[in-house]
């Protein structure tokens, strides 16, 4: 069996938490047992997130090292090292630690950098790409781990092809690949080529996004194969395909829902204790419904998964 990365396998997403309500969310997934803190400077919420952090680990009575923390690098701060060594240090500095045990390219796309720090940079409604490539943006990411202020690299959205053509040149393999996973999108190619080659594989939205899909989309809790287990097991179907997610595959997987609820970030976690049987999880593996809920063609008009 391949060596994967020992990250705990259930974490809290903090993406569309607002800063008003992440830090609350992430003291109390820490008190609660979480392990895992999933953040991203792009969600432009790190600066709570990290006192959500700080105050966690006080009041669970833990150390910094017993938690896992990942971040990304954004699709602007790519021009160079040291720009992208100043979006580390600033995602260090709000988060309120010494070192990430994670950093992620977030996209495998490149944008424009301007002055005012705007994120998604547009001219005329269309977003501005830059042309850097995987192979520059990796060389920097190698740079960043030699700094000793992150201790795995890796990326996130990338396809298989990305992925097959990274791994001819890189000097570091990429530890991880985080990408939309849930009952609609499995991704079952790219999850057993990560794993083939050792690279572990974080599913995001593990319950969906309704974001940017077609009005009347159906959402994976109307799906009667996640209603009909749920039923037997007495829980809500988001247990159920949050279960699906780390049961499916023997080693390598990790989920991170985000949810800013106290009864939610609980209950999302105590799903963990359910146990699925092998035909319950083929039965959700063989769902019909293909659905890719976060395709930056929608929001970028860049046909990246086409």
């Amino acid at each position: 069996m391949k060596s994967f990365l020992k990250i705990p396998s259930f974490g809290l997403g903090t993406w569309k938490s607002s800063p008003e309500e992440v830090t609350g969310a992430v003291k109390h997934a820490i008190s609660v047992g979480y392990r895992h803190i999933d953040c991203a400077a792009c969600y432009e919420n790190e600066d709570a997130v990290g006192k959500g952090i700080k105050e966690g680990i006080d009041a669970a009575g833990i150390k910094r090292e017993d938690l896992w923390i990942t971040s990304k690098l954004w699709c602007t701060e790519k021009g160079s090292y040291e720009i992208a060594l100043d979006a580390l240090e600033k995602t260090l500095k709000d988060l309120q630690c010494d070192y990430l045990d994670l950093y992620l390219i977030h996209w495998p796309l490149a944008f424009e950098k301007r002055p005012d720090g705007d994120y998604w940079p547009r001219t005329d409604g269309k977003i501005v790409t830059e042309p850097i490539s995987i192979a520059k943006q990796w060389e920097i990411m190698e740079k960043l781990l030699e700094t000793g202020k992150v201790k795995h690299i890796g990326v996130s959205n990338f396809t298989v092809a990305h992925l097959y053509d990274l791994l001819t040149y890189c000097k570091v393999k990429p530890a991880l690949c985080q990408v939309e996973l849930h009952p609609y999108n499995p991704q079952n190619r790219l999850v057993d080529f990560c794993l083939s080659h050792g690279i572990s594989v974080t599913a995001y939205s593990p319950l969906g996004s309704g974001d940017f899909v077609p009005e009347g989309t159906p959402s994976i809790f109307d799906c009667d194969v996640l209603k009909d287990i749920a039923k037997k097991h007495d829980v809500h179907p988001s247990a159920i395909a949050l279960r699906w997610a780390t049961s499916r595959r023997p080693a390598g997987l990790s989920v991170i829902p985000k949810s800013a609820q106290p009864k939610h970030i609980e209950s999302n976690l105590k799903s963990q204790e359910l146990v699925l049987s092998e035909a319950e999880i083929k039965a959700i593996d063989d769902i019909k419904t293909r659905i890719r809920m976060l395709d930056c063609d929608a929001f970028w008009e860049i046909p990246l998964f086409c």
